[in-house]
């Protein structure tokens, strides 16, 4: 199984690298900081590339940044949420309806459900 990296450890060992250069006592400019950063993206993120360039005269290095944890931040509290949902609505599933071996159901309050369409059961 391939490893995914998160947005952080990519920007933690971009940070890594750009260090490197600079120790070679090469200048490495803001906005070719912000090209590298970039073109360095897999390419999942170029929709997200181009809506973060696209009708801006100036961009720098620190709002791409930040602009990608924020990306990364919401992709996981979105991914959380779905996760939550299901937990929640099966366990609502469960503490509602229960069926015995012969197939028959019954809510947790003794009431046999009979054969019509109970999606929702309170």
């Amino acid at each position: 199984m391939r490893h995914v990296i998160t947005i952080n450890e990519h920007l933690n060992d971009f940070t890594k690298l750009l260090a490197d250069i600079l120790n070679l006592d090469e200048k490495v400019g803001d906005k070719n900081k912000m090209l590298l950063l970039l073109n360095s993206l897999l390419d999942e993120y170029e929709n997200f590339t181009m809506t973060l360039i696209h009708g801006k005269e100036v961009l720098n290095y620190d709002e791409v940044t930040t602009s990608l944890l924020n990306q990364e931040f919401w992709h996981r509290d979105k991914e959380l949420a779905k996760i939550n949902l299901v937990e929640a609505l099966t366990l609502q599933q469960e503490r509602f309806v229960m069926q015995t071996s012969d197939g028959e159901r019954y809510s947790k309050e003794g009431s046999k459900i009979d054969g019509r369409d109970h999606s929702i059961l309170f």
